[in-house]
């Protein structure tokens, strides 16, 4: 029995998996629900691509180039960042400095 919203095709499948389809009704629910899946997300991948089809042409037509691309992507990546939080032992004049080796010593 189909369930709502569904529409019986078919597709070619290996013929050990077609006996398996066959016998199991709960597995070709959950194979159609599986290829449903799969390609209602390529849907959305297919959108995703043509909105940034269309952005990059509206940006083009903007005045955005190659090279103010290519020149704001460099300065992004040259730009100094702050460094990956450390221990707060490591960092100077933060309240926990030389607490770790007290607590060591007093040990």
């Amino acid at each position: 029995m189909l369930e709502p919203d569904t529409i019986d095709v078919a597709i070619p499948v290996e013929a050990a998996v077609t006996a398996l389809l066959r016998r199991d009704e709960e597995r070709r629910r959950m194979a159609g629900r599986t290829v449903s899946w799969i390609l209602s997300r390529e849907a959305d991948v297919e959108r995703l691509f043509a909105a940034m089809d269309r952005l990059a042409i509206e940006a083009e037509r903007r005045g955005l180039t190659d090279e103010i691309l290519e020149a704001e992507l460099a300065a992004y990546n040259t730009e100094k960042r702050d460094p990956l939080p450390r221990a707060q032992s490591e960092v100077p004049g933060c309240v926990a400095e030389g607490r770790d080796q007290e607590l060591t010593r007093g040990a």
